[in-house]
């Protein structure tokens, strides 16, 4: 049975075509974390990827393929840890 920690996620705004810097906690040790932006629209989009470190945190920058809104962002977790964060990308910063 996997338990699952209280997981958060943060996210830097960004414009389109710049980077999005996300970093997460709370994740189990050496957990994979995958990271998706959920449009309103539909069309979830994976954006980055990585592994938790000892202390359960990911850091990591992703290319920003979206259009100006405000997004969902889900990290969805091997071991069954998930967190959420709102992501804002204007036009231009």
């Amino acid at each position: 049975t996997v338990t699952s920690v209280d997981s958060s996620l943060a996210a830097a705004a960004s414009a389109v075509g710049e980077e999005i810097q996300i970093w997460g906690a709370g994740f189990h040790s050496g957990e994979a974390v995958t990271i998706v932006a959920v449009s309103g629209t539909g069309g979830d989009r994976i954006l980055s990827g990585g592994t938790a470190n000892a202390s359960g945190a990911i850091v990591t920058t992703a290319s920003n393929p979206l259009d100006a809104g405000t997004y969902t962002l889900k990290a969805i977790g091997s071991k069954g840890s998930s967190a959420t964060a709102p992501l804002v990308v204007v036009e231009s910063k």
